[in-house]
């Protein structure tokens, strides 16, 4: 059968039901969203850590932490500046630092305020850096639970 543009074939309606009508799910893609951590939004609560909070920094990063009100989440903001580079190298690096903290999340004690700041030595680093970095600085600033060793 020769199909040509006028054909019921090309019609929209067939179109919808023999492509991409359904939503495609991967399953190996699961999201395992962050248990006990929302995002700093305000000003102010960046502002808070960067003048009365404690702070560590290594090459890759700095982290300021502020004791928080709510005692049982932290709550975490990340920033890049626009001196490391564009849009994409910016959200690029955001995204790796929010997955090395969620990755660290359970071990992180909560009631804290914590703001990572991205240097310029993270930018190309290997992500297990970045891992080694956030949780040195996490445990110099007395954020990280205990490990009991049974």
């Amino acid at each position: 059968a020769v199909l040509n543009f006028y054909s019921a074939d090309f019609s929209p309606s067939v179109r919808h039901r023999q492509g991409r009508s359904k939503p495609q799910t991967h399953d190996r893609l699961v999201k395992h969203p962050m248990q006990n951590t929302v995002s700093i939004k305000e000003n102010r609560l960046f502002r808070a850590c960067y003048g009365h909070g404690k702070s560590a920094a290594r090459k890759t990063m700095a982290v300021y932490v502020l004791k928080s009100r709510q005692k049982t989440i932290n709550q975490l903001g990340i920033t890049v500046s626009v001196k490391l580079g564009g849009a994409v190298v910016r959200n690029r690096f955001r995204r790796r630092l929010r997955e090395a903290y969620r990755l660290a999340e359970p071990r992180i004690k909560p009631g804290h305020n914590i703001v990572i700041v991205a240097r310029h030595g993270g930018i190309d680093a290997p992500f297990a850096l970045l891992q080694r970095d956030l949780d040195l600085l996490l445990g110099k600033l007395g954020l990280l639970e205990q490990q009991h060793d049974a």
